[in-house]
């Protein structure tokens, strides 16, 4: 019996619709104080339909809460705050990640305060230690809910907060404990088992790390409940050798695991599974047997009540849903697979369980599914799981005597050699990684529904054989209905542009007629997933225009994540260490690269990409060479035309007088700076449609008003990311049929 599964469900249920329903926290709290009084006023009638309302409003009301504090008290634009870094900070790529947590914010002078975390991005500057405060200037933009980053410009240090004796000794430990791994251990395999025993994942090379994710099997490289599992083990075990009873050694056992998750930091893989340990532990010292589920579900709800927006991080839902799909689906999956010894069939029932729960979750916030997954981790999991209890006596024994880890370690060493050996193999298998389209909520809530009735009738599949039939064809028809989805854009005859909502940058997708892909420019912010979301596994190409990081930052994951044809790029001479990077970056995948030039083009299902600028020759002595030797793209597809101009300003724009420019949409130069898209541009180029890409708040004043004028002058529609979000344009060579996320 699990009492508590229909209240955390309900909480959940409460979080997700206040994002829907954003009533005020005071009738939330109204509608949770009525349905107490009815549950505890009207009997047993109504008090489960009244305790799961009560629970829904509970839900809101932290929601609703946790929204206040955590959003900061403005809208974006360049800020000042206090940040106190809370983790080592990683340097990767030639940039500084620094996760830390603010406390007071100021902007045009007036300072406010605000205590929430924040992720600090630095392109250039020295690294900090634990527990310094930094005054950091810079923009603030958010990345999902309750997460916000911090482009950082500007960064001094201002002093060191005062921990505490607990926090400095906690922190001294765990640096102890990785520095133990380090000194014992190869440097790839230090970094391994530093992910698994301690979740410090900074220092795996990302090449490696995304192997692991194509491959399904990026769940090994957490600190997760088998650590706590073992821990608990050996302490109870040592405790009752010793002549303790069971309910004290459990007592004993519970500052262990507080500790323990103390130094591994709050993963939700690691919280989930401390709180389901402190749970069965309270059921241990008060002899009440619990199942797992009931653990299950009251983690959820105690994780949730501190946090409510958890519920939107991949990293909860994945912890949350792998564990639930083994406690459900395994003992049903091992029945199928009775023909296999029982051990095969329970690792085999694990992996395809755990797999099924959250295919969903990762097709959804990655877009990739593994459907060899179970396969990698029948074959990479044993070699995993003996690293883990070994790598805490390792660094157990370290804490006494270095020679006594490094013994240990040598089993550790040999494993980690072989595993990402292997990883790198099963990585290059066929179908082992598939690009998918995000799939639709309806959709991803059928599967679910699906894996549900499975898990009530699956058991007695003699004595169930029809809803089992109506389950097998349900998901059948889930399967298309995704691969249908992915595909339907790669059938359709149509030009599909979508000038994406990257902020303060440029960036535009082309969907050619015939399927294939095009990327124009990426923003500031990684592309990858984003990319894969929309089931772009392949680009035909990418065009960077300029070298500016508005336009490239983005194209450094999009190279190194996603498998590119080719890159053009106007080769013009910059010191950058971003365009350096995406450079070597080219280089090192060995993707064909070739200046763009005037005349060159690309086709491809009867539209035609041309080339305009720069000429042979680059531009000198305009005040902005770096803009006005932009990349320029014309784009022509039956009577649609489409004109991408980068950053241009007016040297630029003179510059294609001997240009073709007439065109439906125009791309407007520069994100519509005062500079840019003169009034001879649109009369030469005549747009119905102008899309200006900016970012919400900017500093630059982008769009100028002046621009805006000339556009309203000239009678463009125009679209801008900032107020419509991405704005899509599809056409068939004659009509225009225009989108955006936001509406007009």
């Amino acid at each position: 019996m699990s009492p508590l599964l229909w209240p955390a469900a309900s909480l959940i249920a409460g979080i997700i619709i206040q994002a829907y329903l954003p009533l005020t926290g005071a009738i939330w709290s109204v509608i949770a104080l009525l349905a107490l009084a009815g549950a505890a006023g009207l009997g047993d009638r109504f008090a489960s339909l009244l305790i799961i309302i009560l629970f829904i409003a509970i839900g809101a009301v932290r929601s609703e809460q946790h929204g206040r504090a955590v959003t900061p008290p403005v809208s974006g634009g360049e800020v000042e705050v206090v940040l106190r870094v809370t983790e080592d900070p990683v340097r990767r790529d030639g940039k500084l990640y620094i996760s830390g947590r603010t406390s007071f914010l100021r902007q045009a002078g007036s300072e406010k305060r605000w205590e929430a975390p924040l992720r600090l991005i630095m392109r250039e500057a020295s690294t900090p230690v634990w527990n310094d405060l930094l005054r950091v200037n810079g923009r603030l933009v958010s990345s999902g809910r309750g997460r916000y980053l911090l482009l950082g410009d500007y960064m001094e240090v201002a002093g060191q907060a005062d921990p505490g004796i607990w926090g400095r000794g906690v922190h001294r430990l765990r640096q102890r404990l990785l520095d133990i791994n380090r000194r014992t251990l190869g440097r790839e395999q230090a970094a391994l088992m530093n992910a698994m025993v301690l979740g410090d994942s900074s220092a795996i090379e990302p090449g490696l790390s995304d192997a692991f994710r194509r491959t399904g099997t990026v769940h090994t490289l957490v600190v997760s409940g088998l650590n706590v599992v073992f821990i608990l083990g050996c302490v109870i075990a040592g405790l009752k050798w010793l002549g303790l009873s069971v309910r004290l050694a459990a007592t004993t056992a519970i500052p262990v695991v507080l500790l323990y998750t103390l130094i591994v930091g709050g993963q939700p893989s690691i919280t989930r599974a401390a709180v389901m340990a402190l749970i069965g532990l309270m059921g241990v010292i008060l002899g009440r047997r619990g199942s797992n589920l009931n653990s299950l579900a009251g983690a959820a709800l105690l994780i949730l009540l501190f946090n409510p927006w958890s519920v939107y991080e991949p990293g909860f839902q994945l912890s949350f849903a792998a564990v639930l799909g083994l406690i459900t689906l395994t003992p049903v999956l091992e029945r199928y697979l009775d023909f296999l010894p029982r051990w095969a069939a329970l690792a085999l029932a694990a992996s395809i369980g755990a797999q099924l729960a959250v295919v969903p979750i990762i097709a959804g916030h990655f877009g990739t599914i593994s459907p060899l997954s179970p396969l990698a981790n029948l074959l990479v999991v044993p070699l995993i799981s003996p690293t883990v209890p070994l790598g805490l006596a390792a660094d157990l024994l370290g804490l006494v005597s270095l020679p006594l880890a490094q013994g240990v370690n040598l089993i550790n060493q040999g494993l980690l050699v072989l595993v990402p050996a292997l990883i790198r193999v099963l990585d290059r298998l066929p179908f082992m990684s598939l690009t998918i389209a995000s799939p639709p909520l309806w959709i991803i809530g059928c599967y679910y529904l699906c894996l549900a009735a499975f898990v009530r009738y699956g058991a007695d599949p003699g004595k169930n054989r029809r809803p089992l039939k109506a389950i097998a064809y349900a998901l059948l028809l889930i399967a298309a209905l995704v691969i249908a989805g992915h595909y339907a854009d790669r059938l359709d005859s149509r030009l599909k542009v979508t000038f994406l909502d990257v902020g303060q940058g440029d960036a535009a997708l082309i969907r050619l007629p015939d399927g294939e892909t095009v990327l124009i420019d990426g923003g500031q912010a990684p592309l990858a997933t984003r990319l894969r979301n929309m089931g772009i596994g392949r680009l035909r190409a990418v065009i960077l225009t300029h070298p500016h990081y508005d336009h490239l930052g983005g194209l450094l994951s999009v190279v190194s994540q996603i498998k590119v044809d080719q890159v053009l790029d106007g080769c013009q001479p910059h010191g950058s260490s971003a365009y350096e990077r995406f450079l070597t970056e080219i280089k090192k995948r060995r993707i064909p690269f070739k200046r763009a030039e005037c005349g060159l083009t690309m086709s491809g299902g009867g539209a035609v990409i041309t080339v305009l600028a720069p000429g042979k020759s680059l531009l000198k002595g305009t005040g902005s060479d770096l803009n006005n030797n932009s990349v320029v793209c014309r784009l022509d597809y039956g009577k649609a035309s489409f004109l991408f101009t980068g950053d241009i300003e007016q040297a630029g724009e003179e510059a294609l007088s001997r240009c073709r420019l007439d065109a439906r949409v125009l791309k407007v130069p520069h994100h519509g700076s005062r500079m840019s898209c003169s009034t001879s541009l649109l009369e030469t180029v005549r747009p119905m449609v102008a899309v200006i890409s900016v970012g919400r708040d900017n500093d630059y004043g982008h769009p100028s008003g002046q621009t805006l004028q000339r556009l309203q002058r000239a009678g463009v529609r125009v679209y801008r990311t900032d107020r419509n979000g991405s704005v899509t344009v599809d056409t068939d060579g004659r009509s225009l049929k225009i989108r955006s996320e936001r509406g007009r």
